[in-house]
């Protein structure tokens, strides 16, 4: 990869830190440095779980917890079913 081929920073220091685990075999990082089709953040990931933290604010106000379980339970179905291009009602029966 060429990253820290030369190093002159302190292995205690920051930017020795870095340069040290950019070089490990098993770096997320080196891979996405490596590999231009890999996604640096996960941007997608935050945006999904936003519907469903205003749904659980919803979840806090079920009459029973049971219901209140049973709808965040279904309603992971039906999101997982959408994260997997499957249609919902369909996913279900």
């Amino acid at each position: 990869m060429g990253v820290g081929k030369t190093n002159r920073a302190s292995p205690k220091s920051a930017l020795g830190k870095t340069l040290y685990y950019l070089k490990e075999p098993s770096s997320y990082l080196g891979r996405v440095l490596e590999d231009g089709y890999l996604k640096l953040g996960n941007n997608l990931t935050g945006w999904s779980m936003k519907p469903f933290v205003i749904r659980r604010k919803n979840f806090l106000f079920a009459n029973m917890p049971r219901g209140a379980q049973s709808s965040a339970v279904i309603y992971g179905m039906i999101e997982t079913a959408k994260a997997n291009d499957l249609d919902p009602y369909r996913y279900q029966t």
